[in-house]
């Protein structure tokens, strides 16, 4: 089956766009999940004749559609050098196909709600459903920002435009944690109105004084600033820490959204397992409308080759199960990565081994890939933060973060950051 896919690309690539062969692929995919979803589910049904056909149906149609492509002059088989290729007036044929594919493949998910529906359970196949659109825009890319400059001093206006002038070609969006450490909101507000830049604003609510004085930033700033102010975070992995329940920081996001009018969207940031393993779920229908999920293969001590496998898979349950409590892939919470990313020197965690190449396999696979399935991502983080004291991993060893940045301390490069 897999090979009809390659072929159908080849001859559709040389007149039409890549997002419309794509959705004729998944047009025929579509075809094998309608008789997949509407096949008897009874105990008396073979799971294998209902397997067969899809498969069958998959090649059928991918046969259909390079047939279609070779009548239709738009793919000539085996062209020689200088050979007239099929104008562009005889790729119309398969520009409609490719459009019908796409209304086929949305189609399909009639019956696989009306399924999900009819079994009460949809955490798996939500989350598959939606890949394939997902694939069609790539994601946004953010990223962390700190609130200090090399030496520890805290950031001026002026400095977070310096910030930005880097930032400026790959992303228009950064978020924050703590609104009133070193005035981050009343610096940075300015600066990313001038960059054009939009800017997620913290607040630390692990004791009440920084709460309070983060709250109090936002609410005198924010309003200034409208434009420039992505959303507001309650918390930076407080779950993860057991600082609170989802309960406990539920009403303090609902105290925020309070203070604010309603006039930003409100969430948290926290680890991808308090997601999974349901910590969080009285924010998902609870109120908040982002929530940030944070995956360190680094932490999990991953080697740079598995890496990208642990990540997706840590993204993929903590997506599926949000998605499965809202009920749907299109409602609750908006959903971001809200760090992930790989030091680029500093000490080796359990098999993950830092350095710059490293954090270069890591950007280009998992970053780059996960963005390119239409996810949002923050990476950790822009830029380099000497100042940080060092700090013990769960398993007693050096936790280093002072190496994280996607550029080095000076704002100079290590590696293209290009996808």
């Amino acid at each position: 089956m897999l090979s009809f896919i390659p072929t159908s690309i080849h001859a559709l690539s040389k007149e039409v766009t890549f997002q419309e062969a794509l959705s004729g692929i998944f047009g025929s995919i579509s075809l094998a999940t309608w008789i997949f979803l509407l096949e008897d589910d009874s105990e008396e049904s073979k799971p294998w004749v209902k397997n067969t056909f899809s498969i069958l149906a998959v090649i059928a149609v991918g046969v259909a559609g390079w047939a279609i492509a070779w009548q239709s002059g738009v793919w000539v088989p085996s062209p020689v050098e200088d050979a007239p290729v099929a104008n562009a007036e005889g790729a119309i044929g398969a520009r409609i196909l490719g459009y019908i594919s796409a209304v086929c493949y949305l189609g399909a998910r009639i019956p696989q709600i009306y399924k999900n529906y009819k079994d009460k359970s949809c955490e798996a196949t939500l989350l598959l459903a939606v890949l394939p659109l997902l694939a069609s825009a790539a994601g946004s890319l953010g990223f962390a920002l700190g609130a200090k400059n090399a030496d520890g001093t805290c950031k001026s206006s002026s400095d977070y435009t310096a910030d930005f002038k880097v930032l400026s070609p790959h992303s228009k969006v950064v978020r924050t944690y703590a609104a009133s450490q070193c005035n981050t909101a009343q610096a940075i507000l300015p600066a990313a109105k001038s960059a054009g830049a939009k800017v997620i604003l913290g607040i630390w609510p692990d004791v009440e004084e920084s709460f309070d004085a983060d709250k109090a930033a936002i609410v005198k700033y924010a309003p200034q600033y409208k434009d420039q102010v992505y959303a507001i975070t309650v918390g930076s992995e407080t779950m993860y820490r057991g600082n609170f329940t989802g309960e406990e920081l539920l009403v303090k996001i609902a105290d925020v959204k309070k203070a604010t009018g309603g006039a930003f969207k409100v969430g948290t940031a926290d680890s991808w397992n308090k997601y999974q393993d349901g910590t969080a779920d009285p924010l998902i229908k609870g109120g908040a409308d982002i929530l940030l999920i944070n995956a360190f293969s680094y932490w999990q001590g991953q080697t740079i080759a598995n890496s990208t496998n642990s990540f997706f898979d840590d993204i993929m349950q903590a997506f599926g199960h949000i998605q499965a409590k809202a009920g749907s892939t299109t409602t609750g919470p908006e959903l971001w990565v809200g760090e992930t990313g790989w030091p680029s020197d500093g000490h080796t965690y359990q098999s993950a081994v830092p350095g710059v190449k490293n954090a270069e396999a890591y950007w280009k696979s998992a970053i780059c890939g996960i963005l390119a399935w239409g996810v949002n991502v923050f990476a950790f983080e822009a830029f380099d933060e000497p100042w940080k004291p060092l700090s013990v991993g769960q398993d007693g060893s050096v936790a280093d973060e002072t190496h994280w940045g996607v550029w080095n301390s000076d704002r100079s490069e290590k590696f293209s950051v290009s996808c």
